[in-house]
C-alpha cells in the first residue's frame, strides 16, 4: 500500500468512525432502558457534539477528495 492509498483509505475512516458513533449512540437513546437507570429524559447528543461529529466527517471528505485527485495525478504522472 502505497502513501496516496493509504490516504484515501484514511479519509473513509476519518468519515465512518464519526457517523458509526452517532449511529449507535441515536440507537442506543431509543432503546427502553428497564431498572434503576429507566424511565429518565431521553438525553440525545448535544450540539457541541453534534458539530464535532459533522465537522470530523467534513474534514474527512474534503481530505478523500484531495486525496482521490492527488491518486489520479500520481496514475497520470507515471
Amino acid at each position: 500500500m502505497n502513501k496516496y492509498t493509504a490516504y484515501i483509505f484514511v479519509s473513509i475512516l476519518v468519515i465512518l468512525i464519526p457517523l458509526t458513533g452517532l449511529l449507535y449512540g441515536l440507537w442506543d437513546m431509543n432503546q427502553p432502558k428497564v431498572g434503576p437507570i429507566g424511565n429518565g429524559d431521553i438525553a440525545g447528543p448535544s450540539t457541541v457534539q453534534l458539530i464535532v461529529i459533522i465537522s470530523t466527517m467534513l474534514t474527512g471528505i474534503l481530505n478523500l477528495i484531495i486525496a482521490v485527485k492527488t491518486y489520479s495525478d500520481q496514475k497520470k504522472s507515471k
